[in-house]
């Protein structure tokens, strides 16, 4: 008697314990929302760099360029926030084929030009100041905060969308959010311009297009638990 008593005890403490993990019904789904908008800003680095014989020399070549570029970025009447020096460097190397010693001076600047216009205007000038290497082009908007609010917004409607969709057609309802988890990425697309390092070889006496910008995604992704009803 004692044995089957407390084989019965047990086995009502893991009725319990199944119970008590039993939870309201719920249903996990993950919404999307995408904005698309085509960027009216843009940033790039534009640089410099010359090699040579003479530490003097190279290092003046260099000045030179710098100080023509200035010239531009103040002609546009680009603010000071939006332009920056990003790398300096001068080096001495060993020519490869004379073995002779030579001299490296490079330097780059990063510039934002919020009049999507200018940039080619700009950047035809820049290179024509001296200025041989074009990295690092990435489109931007000016509106990018509202912009992932509204694909926020987007994401929680199209996650709802869901349950609905799924739930009614067993004849329940949507309750109340249990739990958000946000999930958030921007994605832009890769720049498209004719030469990387473009005063090289290229023809300067007409200003020409040379970006394929696209659109900027911005895209939000949430899940979402809901209770159903």
């Amino acid at each position: 008697m004692k044995k089957l008593i407390v084989l019965l005890s047990l086995g009502l403490l893991t009725s319990l314990g199944l119970a008590q993990e039993v939870k309201s019904p719920n249903i996990s789904v993950q919404g999307e929302g995408k904005i698309k908008v085509a960027p009216d800003q843009v940033k790039f680095t534009v640089a410099i760099e010359n090699t040579g014989k003479s530490a003097t020399e190279v290092k003046k070549l260099n000045d030179e360029t710098i100080k023509k570029a200035m010239g531009v970025i103040k002609k546009f009447q680009i603010a000071a926030s939006d332009y920056k020096t990003t790398q300096v460097y001068f080096s001495r190397y060993q020519d490869g084929k004379t073995k002779k010693e030579m001299y490296r001076a490079y330097q780059s600047i990063e510039i934002l030009v919020k009049k999507w216009s200018d940039y080619d205007l700009i950047t035809n000038d820049l290179m024509q100041a001296g200025m041989n290497n074009l990295q690092q082009v990435e489109f931007l908007s000016s509106q990018i905060e509202a912009l992932k609010s509204e694909a926020r917004k987007a994401a929680m409607r199209d996650a709802l969308q869901k349950a609905k969709d799924y739930v009614e057609v067993l004849g329940l309802k949507v309750g109340k959010p249990l739990q958000i988890i946000d999930h958030f990425s921007s994605f832009y697309p890769p720049p498209m311009y004719k030469n990387v390092a473009m005063a090289m070889e290229m023809e300067m006496d007409a200003v020409q297009e040379t970006l394929a910008p696209g659109e900027i995604e911005i895209k939000a992704q949430v899940q979402v638990y809901f209770g159903i009803e």
